[in-house]
């Protein structure tokens, strides 16, 4: 019997197309997704190549928009499945859901998702003001379409994606809002990398990254846990004093692109072990990450290129201050 990988992380970029145009995409910035051909999707066999190379337990289809190739995600699903039928994984996709006529295809595909994997939610869509604009007919063909996967007990969660326009221009109350009208099952608080790329005003990065804390830590105060995605992790980390997230980018996360399967997030996909470690290694010390308080939560936060520090002191310490009181009470 074959299990698999505990923690290990298989990104499949299904494609690079897309309808939208966000900002904050990985085809804004990332060298692989600019060398993706366009118009075109990933090959069933390399995936498949890749899922026994890698092993991976969470296998998450990206883009550009995945849901534009619902054929290929399902195919993927189901020969792995029968190929390992004693190896359960946690199976999801990320998609925009901005489709003006969701196709049964495309349904079905979802529910190949839902009904293949470990996790009560495993199709997630993004939310964030960024990616209204210019759109007047997007929130009315978004609601639709939630509406019809709600009808079709398919269950999708909403990630916030906490842009600095999302951050400047609304509040998590209006979130939450939204949230409860479209009957998602469940809100993951995803922040953005500001300074992936040369940031040149270094104190107002930090002013970014400071209200994009603040912003996170009234989420995890007015959210329900059972509906905030991230609380148990946050909870644990804060009660426990270990990582919130306990995968090592660089050993135990891969993206697979249409030339080829890279070490790291899409964000950080690398094939040199030693330039990967030596990057986080020089940040750790130009940062002083080993001398921080909250290193123990974070071990640096991430091996993606960050120019300042990224971590939510503020919500670990909201979350500290709620495990303390349960201990008082």
């Amino acid at each position: 019997m074959i299990h698999s990988e505990e923690n290990r992380i298989l990104y499949i970029v299904v494609t690079k197309d897309c309808m939208l145009s966000c900002p904050f995409c990985f085809n804004k910035f990332v060298e692989n997704f600019k060398k993706f051909k366009p118009s075109s999707t990933i090959n069933l066999y390399k995936a498949l190549d890749a899922i026994n190379e890698v092993n991976p337990q969470y296998i998450n289809f990206i883009g550009g928009e995945p849901l534009i190739y619902p054929t290929i995600i399902s195919d993927i699903i189901n020969h792995t499945e029968a190929r390992h039928m004693d190896s359960k994984r946690m199976w999801c996709i990320s998609t925009n859901l901005f489709y003006p006529n969701l196709s049964k295809r495309q349904i079905e595909c979802l529910r190949t998702i839902q009904d293949n994997s470990t996790d009560y939610v495993s199709i997630g869509t993004s939310y964030s003001t960024d990616r209204f604009k210019g759109l007047p007919n997007y929130l009315e063909t978004f609601r639709k379409n939630m509406d019809i996967l709600d009808k079709e007990n398919i269950r999708v969660g909403l990630t916030v994606t906490l842009t600095d326009d999302l951050v400047s221009t609304s509040t998590p109350e209006e979130m939450l809002e939204f949230a409860y009208s479209v009957k998602a099952k469940s809100i993951n608080i995803e922040r953005v990398v500001h300074g992936y790329n040369d940031f040149k005003d270094l104190e107002l990065l930090r002013d970014q990254y400071d209200r994009s804390d603040e912003w996170m830590k009234h989420c995890f105060e007015i959210i329900p846990r059972e509906l905030n995605y991230q609380y148990q992790r946050y909870y644990d980390s804060a009660k426990l004093t270990i990582p919130i997230f306990k995968t090592k980018c660089s050993k135990e996360v891969f993206s697979l692109y249409d030339h080829g399967l890279y070490k790291g997030c899409p964000l950080n996909g690398c094939n040199d072990d030693n330039l990967v470690e030596s990057r986080l290694d020089t940040k750790k010390l130009e940062y002083d990450c080993y001398s921080c308080s909250y290193y123990p939560y974070c071990l640096g936060d991430c091996e993606c290129t960050r120019q300042v520090c990224a971590f939510p002191k503020k919500t670990l310490d909201y979350m500290k201050d709620v495990v303390k009181d349960e201990y008082l009470k």
